[in-house]
């Protein structure tokens, strides 16, 4: 059996779901966990998560039982760790330590904990994964739906539709914080995105929808990007709380996706069906990890990366 510990905010409960799928699509027994988010481990989490991947209503997964786990795991109790110490019994969890790595595949008994990130773990079922994360309907989006729509070049109508729509994902909020910024800041600078928005406008892009939890400083990105590049923009400010997941389905209406080094729009970016769609991301998530340029267009096939001085990788 493999067992994949859920764990993490959306984008991460996604990946982790997504991988769980794989497995299953190579005829294996597999299950997640869903320990990480009860209340004895969230009570101690400095930042606590809400399992969210249950909001997507054609998701479809087994979870372990207790037993199962702890035959993998060995038990997190003192007597188990001290059996383990003392070399009686032995764990099989694989702990994710590298981009990507394809020998996870190969495993049979194994408790998988990472975030696997990695689009090349999922690539080839993206598309049965797109009919399973699937969203109630909102009627109360139905205007902002229709205004990226009407505005897009592959999927919309009326007088503008010559005009493709982008989604701009700014994450500051806990990227800003001291303990989270020397490992997620100064990735997505000014540079990064004044680099990606004119990418997007040289193919095609004449509408931006701006996607972020910091009202003040996104009001403030619209207008600079309306001054200085002539194009229309708007904060999309219509999900909060619970409903925030429905931000990944507005951006993945849009033409094209600029990412922040947030896993959260990397899934916009993935579930947009626009089949001439340019999605665009960071080199690198966080900065203690180096971008192989090789590597990464074979992994990240079909994205377009940037870096924090602007420069382009297509």
């Amino acid at each position: 059996m493999i067992i994949i510990r859920l764990m993490g905010g959306l984008g991460n409960q996604l990946q982790q779901y997504s991988l769980y799928r794989k497995f299953i699509s190579l005829g294996k027994e597999a299950k997640l966990d869903e320990i990480w988010f009860s209340n004895d481990v969230q009570k101690n989490m400095k930042a606590p998560r809400k399992k969210e991947i249950d909001l997507f209503t054609g998701v479809k997964y087994e979870t372990c039982t207790d037993r199962e786990r702890k035959l993998l795991t060995g038990g997190d109790d003192v007597f188990s760790k001290a059996l383990r110490k003392l070399k009686l019994i032995s764990n099989k969890v694989y702990t994710e330590h590298t981009m990507y790595d394809p020998g996870i595949f190969d495993l049979e008994d194994s408790y998988l904990t990472g975030y696997f990130a990695c689009e090349n773990y999922y690539a080839d079922i993206i598309d049965e994964l797109k009919k399973e994360l699937v969203l109630p309907h909102k009627e109360r989006l139905d205007t902002v739906v229709s205004d990226i729509q009407i505005g897009t070049g592959s999927c919309g109508s009326g007088e503008n539709k010559s005009v493709k729509t982008c989604s701009v994902h700014i994450r500051r909020g806990d990227y800003l914080d001291p303990v989270n910024a020397p490992t997620f800041g100064n990735i997505c600078t000014d540079a990064y995105y004044d680099s990606a928005v004119k990418y997007a406008i040289e193919k095609g892009a004449g509408r931006f929808f701006v996607f972020s939890e910091d009202k003040e400083y996104s009001l403030n990105y619209v207008k600079r990007l309306e001054d200085s590049y002539g194009v229309k923009a708007v904060y999309v400010d219509e999900n909060h709380g619970d409903d925030s997941c429905y931000d990944i389905y507005l951006m993945s209406l849009c033409d094209m996706n600029i990412c922040a080094n947030s896993t959260f729009s990397f899934w916009g970016a993935r579930l947009n069906d626009n089949i001439s769609k340019v999605m665009i991301r960071p080199t690198v998530q966080r900065n203690n990890q180096d971008f192989v340029e090789e590597n990464m267009k074979k992994w990240w096939k079909n994205w377009v990366f940037i870096d924090k001085e602007g420069k382009v990788f297509d």
